[in-house]
């Protein structure tokens, strides 16, 4: 398929908080926002950039990549020209949410690129981690965030990834093993560029309609040898209960094609492509344990359970997790899954309590 990228960097107006010339030579970091009719939340998500130190700005720009918007994204832009060094691009069409995260990377003229969600806010400490870690030569950077309501006024979970010490790879199927799916979370990764774009969009564009061909190209362009660092302290915010498609009628449904078929197909793709068996095992144990387990014991109550666990026998066969909790919490009669549910939910809560002493 063919990409039309956009038309092109909107010229910057002049400012005196920044040498645009001298930018371009020495940029370390560029962060890459790809948008579409979110202009409230675009201008929350750069209000939070406008508020830190300029210094900044000799190492970093700012890439917006607006999928062909039709509301007032263009004026939110231009309200902040002056105080963050800001390149504006337009697709002439929208390109679907996926293949804009390509575009808003494709602009990009630091070696290392943030794909940044248009919703989410950023804090200080991600920017200063962000630079600490590149300069400190690391090719792909993990950072943790913490969840917010859809207002931003609610914290719901002060920490997104379970972690509460540093972790550093040299080996993909390490990353593969550890991180799984988390690598599909764009907000989070900070990647070389020629890493992330190293991938065809022919060769992943098999993945758009699952939502995960970021993370596809993620795991492509990590080669044995890169330097690859988890962080476990939260640098930013991330918007929840904003993702139209896991609302409604077909949310659940749509929840299964990301996250029961589309990991799964992603990790065996990987598998064939020289990742080992292994990782995908535990790639795939990672997505049942942070993310299906938990949804199929306190959701999904209008979905046919029989043809849900025939699916996951399909690709989940081989992990533990499935026989153990997945398979059973699917069969099972619902009074003794509520059961089963209080029983998993407190037992998290104590992890998580363990975990945090």
């Amino acid at each position: 398929m063919s990409i039309h990228l956009g038309d092109g960097a909107t010229p910057l107006s002049p400012s005196k908080k920044y040498d645009r010339c001298n930018l371009m030579n020495r940029l370390l970091l560029s962060i890459c926002i790809p948008t579409y009719n979110r202009a409230t939340f675009l201008g929350e998500c750069l209000e939070s950039l406008a508020r830190l130190d300029t210094g900044y700005w000799g190492d970093v720009e700012v890439i917006v990549s607006d999928n062909a918007s039709t509301d007032n994204t263009v004026e939110v832009v231009d309200r902040y020209r002056q105080s963050i060094p800001i390149r504006y691009f337009r697709n002439e069409s929208n390109i679907g949410g996926e293949r804009n995260f390509f575009a808003a990377a494709s602009h990009g003229s630091a070696e290392h690129v943030w794909v940044f969600g248009d919703d989410d806010i950023f804090e200080e400490a991600a920017i200063v981690s962000a630079l600490k870690h590149i300069r400190l030569g690391y090719d792909l950077i993990v950072l943790n965030y913490s969840t917010w309501s859809l207002e931003m006024d609610a914290k719901l979970n002060s920490r997104g990834l379970a972690r509460t010490k540093p972790s550093t790879y040299d080996d993909p199927n390490a990353v593969l093993a550890s991180l799984g799916s988390h690598l599909g979370y764009i907000s989070c990764i900070i990647v070389r560029k020629e890493m992330y774009l190293s991938v065809p969009p022919e060769e992943y564009e098999q993945f758009v309609q699952y939502g995960f061909s970021h993370l596809y190209a993620i795991y492509c362009g990590i080669r044995p040898g890169c330097r690859a660092v988890c962080l476990p302290d939260p640098v930013f915010k991330n918007r929840a209960d904003n993702c139209l498609i896991f609302t409604g009628e077909s949310a659940n449904s749509n929840w299964i094609t990301y996250f029961i078929t589309g990991t799964a197909l992603v990790f065996e793709t990987l598998g064939r492509n020289g990742y080992s068996s292994l990782a995908v095992l535990r790639a795939k144990n990672q997505v049942l344990r942070d993310f299906v387990t938990r949804k199929i014991l306190t959701g999904m109550n209008d979905i046919s359970r029989p043809s849900l666990a025939r699916l996951m026998f399909r690709y989940y066969r081989w992990n533990w997790r499935f026989w153990t909790i997945c398979l059973p919490a699917l069969l099972i009669p619902k009074r003794f899954l509520s059961f089963a549910r209080d029983l998993y939910l407190a037992t998290r809560q104590h992890v998580h309590s363990y975990r945090r002493t």
